[in-house]
């Protein structure tokens, strides 16, 4: 068997492990207060808009997770999907570092494309060396609500630090339970988003994010009771839509690194 061959099938691997929930949100949807979103950064204050920023297409691949030269086909199976959002996040975080403007294109980028291909490696990446990231996806979703709570108390002063160094963070959302509903059930249906900014008042903390499954929406945030041990410790909430329960965050590990030209989403000649 060949190097690339076991390269390709350890990253498919990875990526059906702890790959991420699916636009438009499979997770199972949670109850939670209307919370009004975070008031936006000053104009006079360098910060990422998700609407400007981010990517404007929804995270949601047709076809099998594998790397392209492994799809034989060369086309997408439209009846199976995958997401790529920690290679969104990470991407779009890329791309914000560097200075420069993520493409603007509202299409899914063409399997085989440049922006598709890069997509894809910094999902791998973004499970870390040695896919410890993967690994901890795997060990904290089989924790209770109480242990997920205290590991998460402790994620959100490394997130407060870490926001104090660079202005966006990607972290991870644990939104599986062994056992629960569908979409919430399997490592593969937590997800990965960009921290932006978060405050922290009487025990909750709000965190504002960039969410690949929510394109151009501003008003995506993860709102955290710290207090409470007994049920999931949060909600993704959004103006416009149903809260999502959150039952972990944690920081992931990133590099920044040089995305490509952002007209790259049509393969290359």
């Amino acid at each position: 068997m060949s190097a690339r061959l076991v390269i390709a099938i350890g990253l498919n691997a990875v990526l059906l492990l702890a790959g991420c929930e699916k636009s438009p949100g499979t997770a199972a949807p949670a109850k939670g207060p209307a919370q009004p979103p975070l008031n936006p950064p000053a104009a006079s204050t360098p910060a990422f808009l998700p609407s400007r920023d981010g990517f404007a297409f929804a995270n949601n691949f047709p076809g099998a997770p594998l790397p392209t030269f492994l799809n034989s086909s060369g086309t997408n199976d439209p009846k199976s999907a995958f997401g790529l959002c920690g290679g969104m996040a990470a991407a779009a975080a890329d791309y914000f570092l560097a200075g420069l403007s993520a493409p603007t294109q509202t299409a899914l980028p063409e399997r085989g494309s440049t922006l598709y291909e890069y997509l894809f490696l910094r999902q791998a990446q973004s499970f870390g060396p040695g896919i410890v990231t993967a690994l901890k996806f795997a060990e904290w979703t089989t924790k209770s609500d109480a242990e997920l709570n205290t590991l998460t108390n402790g994620e959100i002063e490394i997130l407060a630090k870490a926001l104090r160094e660079r202005p966006v963070v990607p972290i991870g959302l644990i939104i599986a339970r062994p056992g629960g509903p569908p979409g919430a059930r399997n490592i593969s249906d937590n997800h990965q988003v960009l921290a932006l900014a978060m405050e922290k008042n009487d025990g909750v903390a709000t965190i504002r994010v960039y969410d690949p499954n929510y394109p151009k929406d501003d008003n995506v945030v993860i709102i955290l009771n710290l207090l409470n041990t007994k049920q999931p410790v949060g909600i993704r909430n959004r103006p416009k839509g149903r809260a999502t329960a959150i039952r972990g965050v944690f920081v992931l590990p990133y590099e920044a690194a040089v995305p490509p030209a952002s007209n790259s989403g049509v393969p290359p000649q």
